[in-house]
């Protein structure tokens, strides 16, 4: 005979406990005196639950644009944008480590975007050397023309080819390419529905934490340009920014440095 659980209750019932409860009566409980607590009035929206907050649906017919970020010819991140986003928007989605990193008496720190003889920026000071370095270049007998337009340009409104690098200038020197890889109606099937949904990341990379691009391994502490031992921008710890640029005591005539600090 096969073992079942209703066999095994079946037995159980069969046992005969009488004894057992003589010999084992069952303990008396203990009287307790009730407890009298004082009376407590609560405000109810203390422990209601907040509201959720409404998010807008898209209603109208909306474009989506998925966006891809390279820095170094390397993808970094991906994200879907909608038409009716701005490129100050589409500056903030980006994640970069010099957004985290503070260069003390930098004053350049341009931001504007390159896009089709346009430049896209809301900065008059970059406007202006944006124009002083056209001029520059008329001199020298090139043609050089940029349209000038505001951040606050929806992505609906900018002339832009599928698959073509962009260049997005941030922190001054910090320069990373953009391209555009698919533009579409926002199908309800796969795309969220909500517009605080949006940008909606597609692929993002982990941030790392900068060190020295000498050693691999101390905090950088200067920022190094004009050099030819490294690219513009070069991160640099104590150290190795002794061991290759000061002689004699004093720094290199020829370089030009920044002290610098990392906040993340």
């Amino acid at each position: 005979m096969r073992w079942t659980p209703r066999t095994f209750l079946e037995e159980l019932n069969a046992i005969d406990l009488t004894e057992y409860y003589v010999k084992h009566p069952e303990p008396k409980l203990l009287e307790i005196e009730p407890i009298e607590f004082e009376s407590t009035v609560y405000d109810i929206s203390q422990i209601m639950p907040k509201p959720i907050e409404r998010k807008e649906y898209i209603e109208s017919m909306e474009l989506v644009l998925e966006i891809s970020f390279y820095t170094d010819n390397q993808m970094v991140s991906k994200y879907k944008f909608l038409g009716s986003h701005t490129l100050g928007k589409l500056r903030e989605t980006l994640l970069c480590m010099a957004d985290y990193t503070v260069l003390e008496n930098e004053t350049d720190l341009s931001e504007y975007i390159l896009a089709e003889s346009c430049v896209y920026t809301g900065q008059p000071s970059t406007v202006t050397k944006m124009k002083e370095w056209e001029r520059k270049q008329i001199i020298l007998g090139n043609e050089v023309s940029f349209e000038y337009k505001p951040m606050d340009t929806k992505l609906l409104d900018m002339v832009l080819k599928f698959d073509a690098p962009y260049l997005l200038v941030h922190q001054g020197t910090c320069k990373h390419t953009f391209q555009v890889n698919q533009v579409r109606l926002l199908h309800p099937a796969m795309d969220p529905k909500y517009i605080q949904d949006y940008p909606k990341a597609i692929y993002q990379e982990k941030l790392v934490r900068p060190t020295c691009a000498a050693c691999r391994y101390g905090d950088p502490k200067f920022s190094v340009f004009n050099s030819r031992e490294c690219y513009d921008g070069c991160m640099w710890c104590h150290q190795c920014f002794y061991r290759v640029f000061v002689k004699g005591g004093s720094v290199d005539d020829t370089i030009k440095y920044v002290r610098m600090n990392v906040t993340i």
